[in-house]
């Protein structure tokens, strides 16, 4: 096939790399695939954050995943649905302009969940299980110009080290 198969490059410790300088161009094209609902969100998050906009889930569901720019007179939008009965995801159709600023953040970000935290911090985890919440909320501000409140950090310690 002529798809372009994404997977992140998910290693042995299961953890998806965050925010890279690559972030911005990792939601590209029509056709692009990734081999999981899960990884697409996470990817659609990262490039969410690294381009400083919020998007909402127009639908959301176990064969089909629409979302747009949060401000509605953007017209950024993202469809994507099941490949031959999953697990893969591609994307079918794709609006990549954005009209609005993309200028949503101060200094925090509203897709910076726990899981999201946990994504971020759980190579320093296995390298450092002393890591504390303090630490982590400082190395995300440092490396990914967000701010995040202690107990988001807290929680997100708590997804990672459960995955671990």
């Amino acid at each position: 096939s002529s798809l372009e198969l994404y997977d992140r490059g998910r290693g042995a410790e299961g953890v998806v790399p965050v925010l890279t300088q690559y972030s911005v161009g990792r939601i590209h094209s029509v056709g692009q695939v990734f081999i999981s609902k899960e990884l697409l969100q996470m990817e659609l998050t990262n490039y969410a954050i690294a381009r400083g906009f919020n998007w909402k889930y127009l639908k959301n569901d176990s064969v089909r995943l629409t979302v747009r720019c949060n401000v509605s007179v953007c017209p950024w939008r993202l469809h994507a649905s099941v490949v031959c009965g999953g697990p893969h995801f591609a994307i079918k159709s794709l609006n990549n302009i954005h009209t609005c600023g993309c200028d949503i953040m101060s200094d925090g970000h509203p897709r910076t969940s726990k899981k999201w935290v946990a994504n971020a911090v759980k190579g320093k985890l296995v390298d450092k299980p002393t890591y504390r919440a303090s630490e982590m909320m400082s190395d995300i501000r440092q490396e990914y110009s967000i701010c995040i409140p202690y107990h988001q950090a807290w929680w997100g310690k708590e997804v990672a080290v459960s995955s671990l």
